[in-house]
């Protein structure tokens, strides 16, 4: 009885030992957690395109926000083209609250300056907009609650002098994603601008209502594209010297559409006579240039003349004011 006893002691003495080990092995070892998403990261991009603009003179900017809206210096010609903002989207095919973690957003090659056939445009002010409504410069660190996510780019460009026409392009540029020492980086991509050739427009043929008289009333004379007159009122166009329309030409970058805008002038006769105003203008333009880039068309107005107009010669040049003629690419 005594040798069984022993044996059952020695048996309970080693399975308490058994467990013992067992759960300090437990205690230091816990479950692995995540703590990173390594490689699983995937970065796409899109390029940056400026769109088309024309610079006259001077040193100008032209700043594109992350909607893809262009503002521009007094100098720059904006011209309606289609524009591109530069994004990311990260993404992990893995897990979609990966993002939680925490990683930081830098260039892996920065944006360069745009080259083409004439002088560089530089590239600033790139910022990345995250969270939404806030402008950062990279790097920046974010940890978005799930994934998919797009991060949109502001950035300015800088035009010089007289800007030749052609396409310019940057070098290609891209990002690196850090998380927990992984990198991932995204493809290459580019910033371009199209600088088109500036709009000048100059008078060839001036404006010429002719000889014309008045009456107690007042009275209009509407000259027409081909210097045909109107009248209406009191207002009397004479046979004397008919009027002659106005010629303007343009050039430009051939096949771009353009649009023109007038304000009215003032002829007097510098003396006692009371001014007449010219307005309500018409012409002949197209509304896109030709191929060559030149066109030239004519213009008619209204002039608006006072009862009892007293006798003179009335010019925008004796103490009158010019009409403006301002043609702008669409």
């Amino acid at each position: 009885m005594n040798l069984v006893k022993k044996k059952s002691l020695t048996y309970l003495t080693v399975v308490t030992v058994g467990l013992s080990l067992f759960l300090e092995a437990a205690n230091a070892a816990p479950p692995v957690t995540e703590n990173n998403c390594k490689s699983r990261w995937t970065l796409s991009t899109t390029n940056f395109d400026f769109g088309s603009f024309s610079n006259l003179s001077g040193t100008n900017t032209i700043s594109m926000n992350t909607s893809g809206a262009r503002t521009a210096s007094a100098g720059i010609d904006l011209v309606t083209s289609t524009t591109v903002v530069y994004q990311v989207t990260l993404s992990n095919s893995l897990s979609p609250s990966c993002g939680t973690f925490g990683l930081t957003l830098d260039w892996n090659v920065p944006p360069s300056d745009l080259t083409g056939l004439g002088t560089n445009i530089t590239i600033s002010n790139v910022r990345a907009e995250y969270p939404s409504g806030t402008f950062n410069t990279l790097p920046i660190t974010i940890s978005p609650a799930t994934l998919p996510i797009t991060i949109p780019f502001e950035a300015t460009i800088t035009s010089t002098g007289l800007q030749v026409a052609d396409t310019y392009f940057s070098g290609p540029f891209s990002l690196v994603s850090t998380q927990s020492g992984f990198n991932e980086t995204s493809l290459d991509a580019t910033a371009t601008a199209t600088a088109i050739v500036p709009l000048a427009i100059s008078e060839t043929v001036p404006m010429d209502f002719g000889t014309v008289a008045g009456g107690p009333a007042a009275g209009t004379i509407v000259l027409d594209t081909s210097g045909g007159r109107t009248t209406g009122g009191d207002g009397q166009a004479m046979a004397v010297g008919p009027g002659t329309a106005a010629t303007f030409q343009i050039v430009g970058q051939g096949g771009q559409a353009y649009s023109i805008s007038y304000s009215p002038g003032v002829l007097d006769d510098g003396g006692s006579g009371t001014a007449m105003t010219v307005d309500t203008f018409t012409d002949t333009s197209s509304g896109s240039l030709p191929a060559g880039g030149t066109e030239n068309f004519n213009i008619g107005a209204t002039l608006h003349i006072n009862p009892n107009q007293a006798a003179g010669t009335y010019s925008t040049a004796t103490g009158g004011t010019p009409y403006t003629v301002t043609v702008n690419y669409n």
